[in-house]
């Protein structure tokens, strides 16, 4: 799992070069337009996050007892937030935009 599946589950584009980590394509977002933009377009779970869905449903149910360790994850909010309208510009935002930063 890579930091971009809750961005693309959400819609946006990712790009996967052959020699690096997955991010998502821009532009991104920069206005409140963009943001309802963001909303209009989730359809609900999609892309690879249904993959991870079925592989941790399945092993939780093939292997139900405690002999192996299992685990998942989901990047949090900020973080999302950052691959959606870019790390500097959340960052940024958090100072000059904070309502937009917190709609986010």
């Amino acid at each position: 799992m890579d930091l971009t599946v809750e961005a693309e589950a959400l819609g946006l584009e990712i790009n996967f070069p052959e020699y690096g980590n997955a991010y998502v394509l821009g532009p991104f977002m920069e206005t409140e337009e963009d943001l309802k933009a963001i909303k209009n377009r989730y359809k609900g779970l999609s892309g690879r996050m249904i993959i991870f869905l079925k592989v941790v449903e399945r092993l939780a149910k093939d292997y139900s007892d405690f002999s192996i360790i299992k685990g998942a994850y989901a990047i949090g909010p900020f973080t999302l937030a950052g691959q959606i309208m870019g790390i500097s510009k959340i960052c940024l935002n958090v100072i000059i935009n904070p309502g937009l930063a917190h709609k986010l």
